[in-house]
């Protein structure tokens, strides 16, 4: 599963068609507590995805249901680590009730895109995953600070987006913007097959860029993530 560009999507958040994204994916994120999600939804994702036998991780966040985790938090750190060791803790205890070996962490929303360039919010986060004696590989942005810092310690798996537009080489547009995601099932298809081909992408501000990535992830709650699986699939 790791030699070649994986499919991945986040999941337990509630979305009503999520089973069916899962016979199109090869891993799968699982909201454990964070923006949402709690032992039960987290013990139904785990046991739908490993049935379709797809990987599975924990999709930890920012505690902060009301704005779904996507917006930035000032958090004391001692909190913050607190609270991602607790969202871990859910996720292991269904994993050790299915026995079954967590196979990546990925950080959610805002949590996820402050890591990738504040170190120091990163390390805290890293900490907790240190503390709670997991290891397994950590998904990161294409190229991200965050990746040139922490890989020669972790096992970075690096990520771009099928349904997300991009500012920089290392950023994503902000969801602020018109168009940053991508619902199209179209551009999205061949956003994937410029990721799957190293072609260069278009950012938001006409600028070619080349992505590698070793997985590339599509929002579970983008209307269209199915549709634009399929597709990817079928071509």
């Amino acid at each position: 599963i790791h030699n070649r560009m994986t499919l991945n999507c986040d999941i337990g958040e509630g979305v009503q068609n999520e089973v069916l994204l899962l016979d199109f994916i090869d891993r799968a994120s699982i909201a454990c507590g964070g923006h949402t999600g709690d032992q039960e939804t987290v013990m139904e994702s785990l046991r739908n995805a490993l049935r379709k036998e797809v990987a599975c991780g924990a999709h930890p966040s920012y505690p902060d249901q009301k704005n779904f985790g996507r917006k930035p938090l000032s958090i004391n750190p001692i909190k913050l680590r607190d609270t991602i060791c607790r969202q871990l803790e859910l996720f292991l205890k269904s994993c050790h009730i299915l026995s079954y070996e967590i196979d990546h962490i990925k950080a959610h929303g805002a949590l996820y895109n402050d890591m990738m360039f504040d170190l120091h919010l990163a390390e805290n986060v890293l900490r907790a995953v240190e503390d709670m004696g997991i290891s397994c590989s950590i998904f990161a942005l294409y190229g991200s600070a965050f990746y040139t810092e922490f890989k020669s310690d972790f096992k970075i798996v690096q990520e771009a987006f099928v349904d997300r537009r991009y500012a920089s080489e290392t950023q994503l547009a902000s969801r602020s913007i018109k168009g940053a995601v991508i619902t199209s099932m179209e551009e999205a298809v061949a956003q994937y097959h410029a990721f799957q081909k190293h072609k260069t992408i278009t950012t938001i501000h006409n600028k070619d860029i080349t992505l590698k990535p070793d997985t590339v992830c599509i929002h579970g709650d983008n209307p269209n993530a199915l549709d634009i699986l399929k597709a990817i699939k079928q071509a």
